[in-house]
């Protein structure tokens, strides 16, 4: 009889202070709440500073694909710098330009050239296209790069 006080005070013993130290965490975990809450409002802000605040486009010389005919355009980031994104701008909106390519270079290749995540971060950005037009048609690429 005796022991099953004892375990049966044990146990009120360790749910009391389970319930203590669950109602101390409490507040701290409803705080953060949803993944979306604990990115918009905590995470996000300090990502931008850190990813974001040594961004800067960089633009190729512009280029001209002539009628009838395929190009190909690649614009790097400077050494030390890494590319998130980039494209292609057509002088005029009318081109009549299909683009094949449009992507990041890695390890001086494109993306079939690499391996799922195992490769480092873009050097550039690459647009391969064909100008299926009568008329020549001039543009540029930009990567966006960050430090």
């Amino acid at each position: 009889m005796t022991g099953m006080r004892v375990r049966v005070g044990a146990i009120v013993a360790v749910l009391g202070v389970v319930f203590l130290v669950g109602s101390w965490l409490q507040p701290a975990t409803a705080h953060i709440g949803a993944p979306g809450h604990l990115w918009t409002t905590h995470l996000r802000s300090k990502a931008d500073v850190r990813y974001l605040q040594n961004t800067k486009v960089y633009v190729s010389p512009v280029f001209t694909v002539t009628a009838l005919s395929d190009g190909s355009v690649t614009r790097l980031c400077p050494t030390g710098w890494q590319a998130i994104g980039g494209g292609v701008d057509f002088e005029n909106s009318n081109a009549e330009v299909r683009v094949i390519s449009n992507a990041p270079v890695v390890e001086g290749a494109g993306l079939f050239a690499a391996d799922e995540g195992k490769n480092p971060a873009a050097q550039g950005w690459r647009v391969t296209m064909r100008n299926t037009g009568i008329l020549s048609v001039s543009g540029v690429v930009g990567v966006i790069c960050s430090s």
